[in-house]
C-alpha cells in the first residue's frame, strides 16, 4: 500500500487525498491550521468556463470543460450539499471589453458551451434584485455556479476518513527529509513517514517546497472578499461583471469580490476597505445601497508563473506539486491528476505544460 503525506488541507489537498484515499493509498493530511479554513474560506468560489476558457492554452481548455463533470461526480460520491449549480451572468460595460467578449462569446458557442444572451429586461425578470447596466449585452452560462468551499473539504475529508486517511490540524510543517526512498515530514505533532509527498500547500507551497530542498516559484496575490448582510431579495446566480464578481452566500446575502480592474486582468488591486466593495456592488444590486458589511477576508492566491504546477519535482524523487490559482474549480481535476501518477505511473499528455519542470534547467 502506498503511503502518502499531503501538506495541505484546502479545496486541492482535500481532493487530493479524497480520491487517493478512495483508490487504496494511505493517507496523512498534515494542515498547519483548520482544514479549508485558508484561501479556500475567503473566495468567491466560482465555477465557469466563459470567457476563461476562449484563447486559453490547448492543456487548459482540454482540462477546463470537464470541470463541472468532475463537480457532479464528486458530488455524486460524497453528497451534493455544497454545490451550488445556480448558473452565472456575465456582462461589460466597457466598450473594448464588450467587443472582447462577445467574440469569446461567439468562439463558445461555436464549442457547443451552454451560453445564452439577454437583454436587461430578460435579467430583471430573473434576478429581480439586479439592475445591469442599460443597452449591454448579458451571457447567462447556464452549466455553471458556486461552491461552499469550506463545505466541499469537510465532505472530502469526512470520505477520505472513510477510507481510512488521518487528518493532522494545527500542525505546521517543520522540515520535509528524505530517508532513503522514503520522506519524513515533521510536525510539532510528531513525524509522518511516506512514500510519497504531496505538496498541495497553496501559497505556502514555495515556503514547503523550499523545506524540501525543491523549489516552486509562485506569485501571490491577496484578494479582498467583502460578505453583505442578508437581502430582503437575494440573488440567484453568480455575476461577473467588469469589476466585480458576487455570489450568493448560504445566509441570503452575497460574497463580493472587487477585482478592481477590467474583466480580462489578473488580479492585483483590492478597494481600501470593505464598505467600498459595498458600495460598488450596490451599483449591481440597489439593496445594497447604505448597508454595512457583515464580514470580510482576504485570501491569497497561488498564482504560479505560466499557469498551475502539477506533477512530479525534477529536484525531488517522490515529491508531488499541485498548486494553482482557482484551486476551488481546478480540485476535483487535480485529485485525479495526481491520484492516476502516484498510484498508477500514468502522466496525461495534456497535463505535461504544467508539469514543475519547466521552471528547471
Amino acid at each position: 500500500m502506498t503511503r502518502v503525506a499531503v501538506i495541505g488541507a484546502g479545496s486541492i489537498g482535500a481532493n487530493i487525498a479524497y480520491r487517493l484515499a478512495a483508490r487504496g493509498a494511505e493517507v496523512t493530511v498534515v494542515d498547519a491550521g483548520k482544514p479549508g479554513n485558508g484561501t479556500s474560506a475567503a473566495s468567491i468560489s466560482w465555477l465557469s468556463t466563459f470567457p476563461q476558457i476562449a484563447g486559453s492554452v490547448p492543456a487548459m481548455v482540454a482540462h477546463r470543460r470537464r470541470t463541472n463533470d468532475g463537480f457532479r461526480r464528486l458530488a455524486g460520491e460524497i453528497g451534493d450539499g455544497w454545490i451550488h449549480w445556480t448558473g452565472t451572468l456575465t456582462w461589460a460595460d466597457l466598450p473594448r471589453t464588450a467587443a472582447r467578449l462577445r467574440q469569446d462569446f461567439a468562439a463558445m458557442t461555436a464549442m457547443g458551451e451552454p451560453l445564452r444572451e439577454l437583454d436587461a429586461d430578460a435579467v430583471r425578470a430573473a434576478e429581480p434584485a439586479l439592475d445591469p447596466p442599460p443597452d449591454t449585452p448579458v451571457y447567462l452560462e447556464e452549466d455553471g455556479g458556486w461552491v461552499d468551499a469550506p463545505a466541499m473539504v469537510a465532505a472530502l475529508l469526512r470520505g477520505a476518513g472513510r477510507h481510512g486517511a488521518t487528518v493532522l490540524q494545527d500542525a505546521p510543517v517543520l522540515a520535509v527529509k528524505a530517508d532513503g526512498d522514503r520522506h519524513v515530514v515533521r510536525t510539532p505533532e510528531g513525524e509522518v513517514t511516506a512514500d510519497v509527498v504531496v505538496n498541495a500547500a497553496g501559497s505556502w507551497a514555495s515556503h514547503v517546497g523550499a523545506l524540501a530542498g525543491a523549489p516552486v516559484p509562485l506569485d501571490l496575490r491577496p484578494g479582498l472578499v467583502v460578505w453583505s448582510r442578508p437581502l430582503a431579495t437575494p440573488i440567484g446566480r453568480v455575476i461577473n461583471s467588469t469589476t466585480l464578481n458576487i455570489r450568493p452566500d448560504p445566509d441570503g446575502g452575497v460574497a463580493v469580490h472587487w477585482r478592481g480592474e477590467d474583466t480580462y486582468t489578473a488580479h492585483g488591486y483590492n478597494a481600501e476597505t470593505p464598505a467600498q466593495v459595498i458600495e460598488a456592488a450596490a451599483e449591481v444590486i440597489p439593496e445594497l445601497r447604505g448597508t454595512a458589511p457583515a464580514r470580510s477576508a482576504v485570501g491569497v492566491r497561488p498564482v504560479p508563473p505560466g499557469g498551475p504546477v502539477v506533477g512530479w519535482h525534477p529536484s525531488r524523487p517522490g515529491l508531488y506539486v499541485a498548486v494553482s490559482h482557482g484551486g476551488i474549480g481546478w480540485g476535483p481535476t487535480w485529485g485525479d491528476l495526481a491520484a492516476a501518477a502516484i498510484l498508477d505511473g500514468d502522466t496525461s499528455p495534456a497535463a505535461e505544460a504544467f508539469t514543475p519542470r519547466r521552471f528547471f534547467r
